[in-house]
């Protein structure tokens, strides 16, 4: 179908020469004539509404053969004159072939569904056919891919774009543009567009892209979506994918990749109304991690089955592990291979700490004596790591010069350290696993965001707690990701350090002026904080505003007053010690094991996550209903006696405990770990323990390798099972029964 004379004219402009007149369009009766300047050539289009077909014609010998005749304005537009889309798809099989290659050959799994009731098993080749399927001329269809860190995401887009790209002259089925975020603050999605396209030398112009994508020839791909923030929050961000649906509209296809916790359907519908109206489609695709089978099989190929049993007893085949996505199992695979790889730390920490120490063992020895043994070799990496990230955070981009590595380690080593041996540690710096090249010459990015925020973590936490805000605090939104990364970072250290950096925070915090993103960021990290214990009094937030925060694991008593969250992430936390006045949360995200506490807020809607499913509450005796079950309650008066014996006895608080330490890092000590040993001091611990071994939830290791004191390590069957309730289990149901039992004694 031929558009009209004034739809040629506004797309057509974007692809005349600079400096030159805008096409000139005629339109006589049966045939519209377009002439325009392209490429110094006086350009001749006859558009015949009827046929739909397209001549052009140029003078200055473009067209040495004569007139060339199209089929359509489609392939008028995909042509060597104009799009030149063969030359991008041979472009883009050039760039992607490597990157796709990398990644280990998993399967893709995951829930695809068209609407929010029809979610079904799905895989590569569901989430591939529904892009290659053609679009009426009157809708625009968008796909969320949608899971979180390392879970393939990316991988998934990148495929995509190069089995689009290999095909393209074979099939004509649309080329894929992936743009991402690239560390930076969103201005624009045009300028990421035309980074991506510079990136693969095309022709193409990043306001030619529209044009490419309304008409089903191209599929625009954001890759990170939750990351394009700017200073004023994520509206903006919004605001230009409004309007980018708005300009796709016709055939377009939109794709958009992020974590599940910031663009699931629900938030998609309201931020952009316009996709909740037919023919328009939202399809989404929910990436789960391959099975603990599937898993261990893929390691079971690489690793002997000694090593493969020790992975095991840590629990990296669990379910929710990061040893379960794709991206965490190519490097469980390189360095699982000790037997003692992995300790009782959450398995992204143990991973990164059995990386640092393979790397120093790479430098020389006259290196490592020099810098003073082994640990402090560990130790130059990770600061030099750490002011890699927060150089990169602070620039607002994705990698780091090797010019400024190198500076780096200079600052780092000091003025007198051995020019050669200088030289030696700079070339090992800038060949560690943890970076890998970068598009761009002569430049190094973390191999993954979750390395990323590791050390961005730490140098944030170092910083502070001198009593020094680095510029992307001030700058930056530190997101749910990042946040959930420092949490991690923050439970590991030692309790005296750890709470040092939350008062010397806290103290900062007072001194702000909220003139820009100090404040409220500075907030996110003391409510992550809240579980550190350590602390002589009750920790108090005041009078703060919070874009995303996060709590993970059990809150130590605190009080928040007149703090107001935009989003609360309480997945797998138990936050009933923290005392809420005159506070507001507007979106609350939560899972069946989540325990607010008897004075939590109300919440403008909750989404909860978990098994698979992700479920919105918006209607607000529901959201009342949902907080009362998991904690909320004005008079005690107003809890039945089961629910009030399991929430406030110590036997099950206990247990409360002990099952979200066993989801975090498995593995629990009595002795050596501080965060756990305290439990089995509780002077209840010796009922609970009965109760466990009675039903067969508790197991016992005394052989499992440790760098710690040698002793026992305790582990709870079924934690999640147990936080959750699940009376649908028999075990877990006679459990319950022994437990309600034994407190009301």
């Amino acid at each position: 179908m031929i558009p009209s004379s004034n739809d040629l004219g506004r797309e057509l402009v974007y692809f005349a020469d600079l400096g030159t007149d805008p096409p000139k369009c005629v339109d006589r009766g049966d045939q519209i004539t377009v002439a325009m300047v392209r490429g110094g050539n006086n350009l001749s289009l006859k558009f015949n509404k009827s046929s739909g077909r397209v001549v052009e014609d140029a003078d200055g010998g473009a067209n040495q053969r004569g007139p060339v005749q199209y089929h359509s304005y489609r392939a008028l537009l995909a042509s060597e004159s104009f799009g030149n889309l063969g030359a991008w798809a041979d472009a883009q099989k050039r760039v992607l072939r490597q990157a796709v290659n990398a990644m280990p050959p998993l399967p893709v799994r995951g829930e695809f569904s068209t609407r929010p009731d029809n979610a079904e098993e799905g895989d590569y080749d569901a989430v591939s056919s529904f892009l290659e399927t053609s679009t009426s001329e009157s809708k625009v269809r968008v796909l969320l891919i949608d899971g979180p860190a390392g879970i393939g995401k990316t991988h998934i887009i990148t495929r995509l774009a190069r089995d689009r790209a290999d095909a393209y002259r074979t099939s004509g089925k649309p080329l894929i543009l992936i743009v991402s975020s690239r560390g930076r603050v969103l201005s624009y999605l045009s300028d990421l567009m035309a980074y991506s396209l510079q990136t693969m030398r095309l022709t193409v112009t990043y306001d030619q892209v529209p044009i490419l994508v309304r008409h089903g020839l191209v599929q625009l791909a954001i890759d990170g979506f939750d990351e394009l923030g700017d200073p004023n929050g994520y509206e903006n961000a919004w605001a230009q994918l409004r309007d980018t649906v708005e300009d796709i509209s016709g055939a377009g296809t939109l794709i958009l990749a992020g974590r599940e916790t910031f663009i699931g359907r629900e938030r998609l519908y309201k931020a952009v109304p316009l996709l909740g109206i037919p023919p328009h489609t939202l399809a989404v695709f929910n990436v789960k991690p391959p099975t603990p089978q599937v898993a261990e099989g893929w390691l079971s190929g690489r690793l002997l089955p000694p090593q493969i049993k020790e992975l095991s007893e840590w629990g990296l085949f669990d379910e929710d592990s990061y040893g379960l996505r794709p991206f965490f199992l190519a490097q469980i695979a390189e360095i699982g291979q000790e037997a003692d790889a992995f300790n009782s730390r959450p398995p992204l920490m143990a991973l990164v700490e059995r990386m640092l120490d393979r790397e120093a063992g790479k430098f020389p020895d006259e290196v490592s004596c020099v810098l003073g043994g082994r640990e402090q070799t560990i130790d130059f990496i990770r600061r030099v790591l750490c002011e890699a990230a927060r150089d990169i955070a602070e620039n607002q981009t994705d990698s780091v010069d090797q010019d400024i590595l190198s500076w780096i380690v200079d600052a780092e080593l000091g003025d007198g350290f051995d020019s050669g041996l200088g030289r030696v540690v700079k070339n090992r710096i800038i060949a560690l696993a943890f970076l890998q090249n970068d598009e761009r010459p002569d430049r190094r990015r973390f191999c993954h965001s979750e390395f990323y925020n590791y050390f961005l973590s730490h140098a944030a936490i170092s910083a502070l707690a001198r009593g020094e805000i680095p510029k992307f605090v001030r700058r930056t939104i530190l997101g749910n990701d990042f946040l959930i990364g420092f949490a991690m970072v923050l439970a590991i250290l030692e309790p005296a350090p750890a709470v040092a950096f939350l008062d010397a925070t806290t103290r900062l915090l007072d001194q702000t002026t909220g003139l820009d993103r100090t404040s409220r960021n500075l907030g996110a990290l003391l409510v992550a904080g809240l579980p550190v214990a350590g602390c002589d009094r009750q920790r108090r937030i005041e009078h703060v505003d919070i874009d995303d925060s996060i709590i993970r694991g059990i809150a130590e008593p605190s009080h928040l007053v007149g703090v107001t969250i935009n989003q609360l992430d309480l997945r797998e936390a138990d936050i009933s010690a923290v005392t809420f006045k005159d506070c507001h949360i507007v979106t609350l995200i939560a899972d069946e094991t989540t325990r607010v506490s008897p004075t939590f807020p109300d919440v403008g809607w909750i989404q909860v996550v978990g098994a698979g499913r992700e479920k919105a509450i918006r209607i607000k005796t529901r959201i009342e209903e949902w907080l009362e079950q998991h904690g909320r309650v004005k008079e005690i008066d107003e809890v039945d006696e089961v629910r009030h014996l399991l929430w406030s006895h110590e036997l099950p608080k206990l247990l409360w405990q002990v099952c979200r330490a066993t989801l975090r890092q498995h593995w629990l000590r009595p002795i050596g770990d501080p965060l756990t040993a305290k439990f089995f001091r509780n002077p209840w611990w010796p009922e609970l323990e009965r109760l466990l071994r009675k039903h067969d939830l508790f197991v016992e290791r005394d052989d499992l390798p440790t760098s710690g004191p040698p002793g026992s390590f305790y582990h709870i069957k079924q934690a999640r099972s147990i936080l959750e309730q699940d009376y649908n289990i028999p075990q877990i149901d006679s459990f319950f029964d022994d437990l309600k039992e034994a407190a009301r004694k």
